[in-house]
């Protein structure tokens, strides 16, 4: 996130300011009679292959200043590819509670905190090898013995040239967005045995999310979790087709919480499924991120988990 930087990043016109995050400028000193929102959170917070406007957090924005009673502001803190190690550790070293934030929302996604951490960012093929899972798979090696297509754009020779040539970007883009089911059943696999009870990395991701808590508890902020879901096995599939193993991860992240004052999790996956809508209907093409009606959805939920908080 160099400051100042604008231009198209992921199909989508991006403005980064002078502080480092998406959007618009902001005074570090918060402005009286305003209530600020910090946001932070991985490419989903960050709203990758969605215009400005189009983030959750600014839709959010807009829509608490249109009752008119208070000034409401969101900064978008949101970065590519973290975990919730890495969020826990960046609002900590960069002391972001210093913008006197009055409202924390942690955006939390089930992909990138299975501690999956690859060098091309995308919903359900993430980054990199995974960290600290009792058997030790990777991504990678999965995906590779599913065929011999997902083999080649895998190989450590095509991330050379991928990392080269944009063309090579793209044509691994549209592999993905072709064998997207395949890719995101053996996500699934992959990512539920990452938060096992025992695991490092579910211990990790535990603690780090107590630690972003106690942080906000330092400062008297409530703490809002976005829970985000996985993607449906099937494109086709809407969130009511949602798999129970799934959701028992939600109940066991929703209890890291349980009994402690100053903290909300608020379950997209309620909206995303009483809105109807398939899983490619949520997503942008090719790139397989959230679009702008996920981003919608989310927003219409945080308003009224807010309103009930009263900030």
């Amino acid at each position: 996130h160099t400051p100042g930087w604008s231009g198209y990043h992921a199909g989508a016109m991006t403005h980064i300011n002078s502080f480092g995050f998406r959007g618009k400028e902001f005074s570090t000193t918060k402005p009286s009679g305003t209530v600020r929102i910090l946001g932070i959170g991985d490419s989903f917070t960050l709203g990758m292959a969605v215009g400005d406007d189009d983030t959750y957090l600014a839709q959010l924005e807009e829509m608490l200043n249109r009752d008119g009673r208070a000034r409401y502001e969101t900064i978008n803190a949101g970065h590519q590819n973290m975990n919730t190690r890495q969020e826990y550790r960046y609002l900590k070293e960069r002391d972001l509670m210093s913008l006197s934030p009055d409202v924390v929302i942690l955006g939390f996604t089930m992909h990138n905190d299975a501690n999956l951490d690859r060098k091309k960012d995308q919903p359900g093929r993430n980054e990199g090898r995974v960290k600290g899972g009792r058997y030790g798979k990777t991504l990678e090696k999965e995906l590779s013995k599913a065929s011999p297509v997902l083999r080649l754009t895998n190989s450590k020779s095509y991330e050379s040239l991928s990392e080269s040539y944009r063309l090579a970007r793209i044509l691994r883009a549209g592999v993905d967005w072709i064998y997207q089911d395949t890719i995101t059943e053996i996500s699934y696999r992959v990512i539920l045995e990452q938060y096992e009870d025992g695991s490092r990395s579910w211990e990790t991701c535990r603690n780090s999310l107590l630690g972003i808590y106690d942080i906000c508890q330092k400062s008297n902020v409530p703490l809002i979790v976005a829970l985000f879901p996985i993607f449906n096995r099937r494109s086709d599939q809407t969130f009511n087709e949602y798999p129970p193993e799934a959701l028992e991860l939600h109940s066991k992240l929703k209890a890291v919480f349980a009994g402690k004052s100053g903290v909300a999790v608020v379950p997209i996956f309620d909206d995303l499924a009483a809105s109807g809508l398939t899983t490619s209907e949520l997503r942008v093409p090719i790139d397989g991120h959230p679009n702008r009606l996920w981003h919608e959805i989310t927003a219409k939920r945080l308003y009224s988990s807010l309103k009930d908080l009263g900030p």
